[in-house]
């Protein structure tokens, strides 16, 4: 994980936004496993208003690095300060990379973004 060189204002915010959230809901099912999870939406829709009511955003970028494809999540906060993490895996291509690669963005986008978030997800698969 990376930060800004202080983060003792974006720690509050976030303590504080942890404080306000409820855990996501399992609100999709994944037929290949016949379980049910959060989905992305539903991870996003418990993060972002409360990220929001104590000064904090929130980013995710795509990247592709040594044959791994992989999400940086950003949590930003007014003031400025922040903090970063990655997260990779290798893109295994079964049936269309363009799915594939959609898929697994969005796979990664989920856990990460609720990782830095402190939230659980109670995933069957």
């Amino acid at each position: 994980m990376k930060s800004s060189e202080l983060i003792n204002e974006l720690a509050k915010a976030l303590a504080a936004a942890q404080a306000d959230i409820n855990d996501p809901k399992k609100n999709a099912t994944n037929p290949h496993f016949k379980s049910q999870y959060s989905d992305l939406s539903e991870v996003l829709g418990v993060v972002r208003p409360s990220f929001s009511k104590h000064g904090l955003s929130v980013t995710q970028q795509p990247y592709q690095q040594d044959g791994n494809i992989g999400v940086r999540t950003v949590v930003l906060h007014e003031s400025g300060q922040w903090i970063e993490s990655e997260l990779d895996i290798p893109l295994t291509v079964n049936r269309n990379i363009n799915h594939d690669t959609g898929t697994t963005i969005t796979y990664l986008r989920r856990y990460s973004l609720a990782a830095i978030a402190g939230v659980h997800q109670s995933d069957d698969d």
